[in-house]
């Protein structure tokens, strides 16, 4: 992916890249950047694996966003306008953060950036 791509919606993107001793398992170099992301103070917006280099992307937009997104509280699909409320945590499927969001009885998984404003 390239930094062009996410500094449109985060001005701030910051940009970590990481070489490993071995190759490890997705869960481990999830638990990994998650670790260094939380150390950094700063908010997960994509990364990258391969082999043993690990290309990490933060913005503290993220990080604020994700701090008024709580379980339960309501957003709002930017394409649509319709409100739908938050089921999950944060979580992680292939390098980015998600979300579960309940659509009016209609659940489903939404990339984080998708509902923040560039």
């Amino acid at each position: 992916m390239d930094i062009k791509y996410f500094r449109k919606m985060f001005p701030d993107l910051c940009v970590q890249k990481i070489k490993t001793r071995y190759v490890e398992p997705r869960k481990a170099i999830e638990e990994k950047v998650m670790a260094i992301v939380e150390t950094m103070g700063t908010g997960l917006v994509w990364y990258y694996y391969s082999k043993k280099s690990i290309t990490i992307y933060t913005s503290m937009k993220m990080k604020e966003w994700l701090q008024q997104v709580k379980v339960g509280g309501m957003l709002v699909d930017p394409n649509t306008g319709k409100q739908c409320t938050v089921t999950s945590e944060p979580f992680i499927v292939c390098g980015s953060l998600c979300i579960r969001v309940d659509f009016s009885g209609y659940p489903e998984a939404y990339d984080c950036s998708y509902f923040i404003k560039p």
